[in-house]
C-alpha cells in the first residue's frame, strides 16, 4: 500500500505551505488531522519498555535534536530581521516547559509542536488500550471519541504542560485512524470501483462544507469524509512508478525530517524573495516552498546515510539481529505486519517467505529457493 507514502507526501507539502503565504481557502488544520490520522494507522501494541525505547527513538530524539539545532537558527533570524538582539527571548528554549493552553506553537521551531504532541498521544493511547478491555475498546473509543469533540474547544483551552491538551484534542483522529485506517486502506485498494467511493465522499464533503457550522464534531466529520475521498483518488496511483510519484513517496517516507527542518531552510528563502520582490504574496509562496523542498529533497540521501538517528530511522548499515540469511532456514519470532489474513505465501529474490498465524501470532519461516 505504497499510496500511503503518496498521501503522506502530499500531506508535508501542505505542512510545508502552510507556513508561508497561501489563498485563504487553505486550511491547514485538515493537514494536522490527517497526520494524527495517519499516525494511528500504524500504532502497535506491545510491552512499555519496548514502546518507550521505540517511540524515544523516532520521536523524543529527533524532537530534541531539532529543537537544540534550531535555537542558534531563531538567533540568527531575530539578528536579520531586527539587527539586534536586544529584543530576543533567551528562555525560549524553554517553552516545552510552559503551562499553557497554547500548546501547539513552539517559537524555537514551530512544527516540532506536532512531534512532541504525537508522543504524548500515543502514551496516551497505550495507557488506554491498558485499562480497556479488547473487545469493549471499539465501542468505548467511539464514545470518548464524541465526548472529546463535543468538549474539545473547553479541552484546548485549559492549560496544561507537555501539550497534554493537544493531545487530548486531536485523539479523536488517532482513533479512528488506529480502529479503521487501516482496514479502510485495503477495502480502498482491493476495490473496483473506486471511482464511485471518490464521487461519493467529494459530493459529500461539498454538501457539508455548504452548511455554515463551525462545531469541531462538523468539522471532524467533513475531515473523515475528505480523508476517505482523498484515499481514494490516490490508490488508483499504488505501485506507480512515474517520476513524480516517485518523488512525492520520497517525501512521503521523509516526513518527519520535513516537518523538523523546513523552517530552517524556509525561512532564509522568505527573506530572500522580500529583499528581491518587495513584498510577499501567494505567487512568493509557491517560489519559496519549490526552493525549500527542492533542497530538502537533496538533503534525504544524505540524512537517511548519515543521521538517521537524527529522523527517527534505523540504520540501514546495520544488520538486524536474527535476520541473517545464513543457513537453509531462518525463524522469524516477530509479529509480522497485518496481513488480514490466516496465512499467505511471498516470493522473492531467492528465497521464500511463509507466514502463518498462531496462538502467539503471526510467525514466519524463510527457506532459500
Amino acid at each position: 500500500m505504497d499510496y500511503i507514502d503518496l498521501i503522506k507526501g502530499i500531506a508535508i507539502i501542505g505542512v510545508v505551505w502552510s507556513h508561508t503565504v497561501h489563498p485563504q481557502w487553505y486550511n491547514v488544520t485538515y493537514i494536522n488531522a490527517l497526520f494524527f490520522f495517519l499516525s494511528g494507522f500504524f500504532f502497535k501494541e506491545e510491552p512499555f519498555p519496548a514502546f518507550l525505547k521505540k517511540k524515544v527513538k523516532t520521536l523524543i530524539i529527533p524532537f530534541t535534536f531539532f529543537y537544540l539545532l534550531s535555537y542558534p537558527f531563531r538567533i540568527i533570524f531575530n539578528l536579520w530581521d531586527y539587527r539586534t538582539l536586544n529584543n530576543f527571548d533567551w528562555g525560549c528554549i524553554f517553552d516545552i516547559f510552559d503551562i499553557t493552553n497554547k500548546s501547539d506553537y513552539l517559537f524555537v521551531n514551530v512544527p516540532l509542536w506536532f512531534i512532541f504532541c504525537l508522543f504524548v498521544m500515543q502514551l496516551i493511547y497505550w495507557c488506554m488500550n491498558k485499562i480497556t478491555p479488547e473487545k469493549y475498546r471499539t465501542i468505548i473509543y467511539l464514545i470518548l471519541t464524541a465526548v472529546i469533540m463535543i468538549w474539545n474547544e473547553e479541552i484546548k483551552s485549559y492549560p496544561t504542560i507537555f501539550m497534554f491538551n493537544n493531545a487530548v484534542q486531536w485523539l479523536p483522529y488517532f482513533i479512528i485512524g488506529n480502529l479503521f485506517g487501516l482496514k479502510l486502506s485495503r477495502l480502498i485498494l482491493d476495490y473496483q470501483s473506486k471511482y464511485i467511493i471518490v464521487l461519493t465522499t467529494l459530493v459529500a464533503f461539498i454538501g457539508l462544507q455548504a452548511i455554515d457550522c463551525n462545531l469541531p464534531a462538523y468539522f471532524f466529520l467533513k475531515a473523515i469524509v475528505l480523508f476517505l475521498c482523498f484515499m481514494s483518488a490516490l490508490s488508483y496511483f499504488n505501485d506507480n512508478k512515474n517520476h513524480i510519484c516517485a518523488i512525492v513517496r520520497t517525501l512521503g517516507t521523509s516526513t518527519l525530517f520535513i516537518l523538523c527542518i523546513h523552517i530552517l531552510i524556509q525561512t532564509p528563502f522568505q527573506r530572500a524573495i522580500m529583499k528581491i520582490f518587495g513584498h510577499r504574496e501567494v505567487f512568493t509562496g509557491y517560489i519559496d516552498v519549490a526552493l525549500t523542498l527542492l533542497v530538502i529533497y537533496l538533503l534525504i540521501p544524505f540524512v537517511n546515510k548519515y543521521l538517521p538517528w537524527a529522523i527517527g530511522k534505523k540504520d540501514k548499515d546495520k544488520k538486524e539481529p536474527g535476520l541473517e540469511l545464513s543457513s537453509p532456514g531462518i525463524y522469524i519470532d516477530k509479529l509480522l505486519y497485518d496481513l488480514g489474513c490466516n496465512k499467505r505465501l511471498y516470493s522473492k529474490s531467492s528465497f521464500i517467505i511463509s507466514i502463518a498465524l498462531t496462538n502467539e501470532g503471526f510467525r514466519g519461516f524463510i527457506t532459500l529457493k
